[in-house]
């Protein structure tokens, strides 16, 4: 905790200086000094008001000066800037952050990235306050000149009275006495243009647009799998001081980010960039195109199931299949097969997750083991329930042999790919004459195939 005092003074004092682009919009503090000053305490806050000119984009507060005559150590003012209700300040905009305290000119800022904008033809107030008790804890200088300095901008006035609340609600001076008092600024900027664009799907995995994104570029497309449902785009201003909006958000939590939801064919997002002077506009579009479902590979017109066992009871477990276990399982063809060709083998999924490609193939028997492989059997698109893995062309089915079906994945995930099974040992009926599902599942977990004690 020693370092914190240092630090905060570093701080505030770097705070006692504006930004070198900052200018005074309008000021006073060139105007001869009164005598006296005007105290700020706890029985007695003060108030200023400024109007702004009537033409050209707003400008960006970056701070308001005061004259201060005497700032006691420990004081702690409070400097707002309010919006005007007639003669009395508004609602609250923004608190000021304090300068170091001391007597002089003294600079209090508007927090970094508050971007208050000064709106045309306005009248704002700016309210000074103190919890201290002191009378001249914290003082502030007047003058008695009705006239604004010069280099300000045009139309732009400092009110011809200083405002004071004693506990009672605000009233006008009697005197003649204004605070010394200028308001800083710089020109709202009028970039409306992007410095980032993503887009994510629902697992966070990037989508690439087209073009890469650039500034100067407005129009863009994506295009995405069936499997991909949702997405999301983030949009960032390449100045800070703008604002981002799109088009059918309804989370105003985060402000540039818009979640969509994707239906088959075009999916077209608006981006709005709004500029800091409030008038100049930037539109970007997003086409995300999701691709058709594919048709889901089975089997031909002709083709009939020639043995089968998911007609059976569902057992409770599941069968995981990842990168350190595989499962297999065996069936055997009657003794009329030589006609048979292979067109699918289906399986029942229960998991089977974004990014996971498992593998199957069959194989000969070699006892309760697989054997040489003959094939291996495409993919159709992921998804739970009954899928089919189709077969290539020519696979035949020989009379009277026993053939493995082995599943595999890379997939370091354990509910990545699981499947259904069964404790049935029945097969379904409507199959060829002889053919059979082979009585116990096999796993290898990296030593070797076993046979399922399950």
């Amino acid at each position: 905790m020693r370092w914190a005092a240092p630090l905060v003074a570093a701080l505030c004092l770097c705070w006692s200086i504006p930004p070198a682009a900052a200018r005074t919009l309008v000021g006073n503090t060139g105007q001869p000094t009164a005598t006296g000053s005007s105290p700020v305490f706890a029985l007695q806050s003060m108030a200023m008001q400024f109007s702004t000119g009537v033409s050209g984009g707003p400008e960006t507060l970056t701070a308001i000066q005061l004259e201060v005559k005497n700032w006691q150590s420990g004081v702690t003012p409070a400097v707002s800037l309010h919006a005007s209700s007639g003669q009395s300040p508004g609602v609250r905009i923004v608190t000021l952050t304090n300068p170091a305290a001391g007597a002089g000119t003294k600079t209090f800022a508007a927090p970094t990235g508050s971007d208050i904008a000064l709106q045309a033809n306005t009248t704002y107030t700016v309210v000074i306050e103190s919890g201290s008790f002191s009378f001249n804890g914290f003082t502030l200088l007047s003058t008695v000149s009705a006239a604004e300095d010069g280099g300000g901008s045009a139309g732009w006035l400092i009110g011809d009275s200083r405002l004071t609340n004693q506990g009672s609600g605000w009233t006008v001076s009697t005197s003649n006495l204004k605070l010394k008092m200028a308001v800083l600024g710089h020109t709202a900027s009028n970039d409306a243009t992007l410095g980032a664009l993503t887009l994510v799907d629902g697992a966070g995995n990037a989508i690439d647009l087209q073009p890469g994104f650039a500034a100067g570029a407005t129009s863009y497309t994506a295009a995405v799998d069936h499997s991909v449902s949702s997405a999301t785009v983030t949009a960032i201003a390449a100045d800070t001081a703008a604002t981002v909006s799109i088009a059918n958000d309804d989370d105003e939590s985060t402000p540039g980010t818009a979640g969509l939801g994707l239906e088959v064919g075009a999916n077209t997002v608006t981006v709005t960039v709004t500029a800091a002077d409030g008038a100049t506009t930037g539109r970007y579009t997003v086409t995300v195109t999701r691709a058709a479902a594919p048709p889901t590979p089975g089997p031909t017109p002709n083709a009939q199931t020639l043995v089968g066992n998911t007609g059976q009871a569902t057992a409770m477990f599941s069968s995981p299949v990842f990168a350190v276990q595989s499962v297999a399982t065996q069936f055997s063809t009657g003794n009329s097969a030589g006609r048979w060709t292979l067109t699918a083998i289906q399986l029942e999924v229960k998991t089977w997750q974004s990014g996971v490609t498992p593998s199957v193939s069959l194989h000969d028997a070699s006892g309760q083991s697989p054997g040489p492989k003959i094939a291996t059997l495409t993919n159709p698109a992921r998804g739970t329930g009954s899928r089919v893995f189709t077969a290539p062309p020519g696979v035949k089915l020989q009379p009277d042999t026993t053939y493995t079906a082995v599943i595999e994945s890379q997939g370091l995930s354990f509910s990545g790919f699981s499947l259904l099974n069964t404790e049935s040992a029945g097969e379904d009926g409507g199959g060829a004459a002889g053919w059979r599902i082979a009585d116990a599942r096999l796993t290898n977990q990296g030593s070797g195939w076993t046979v399922s004690t399950a």
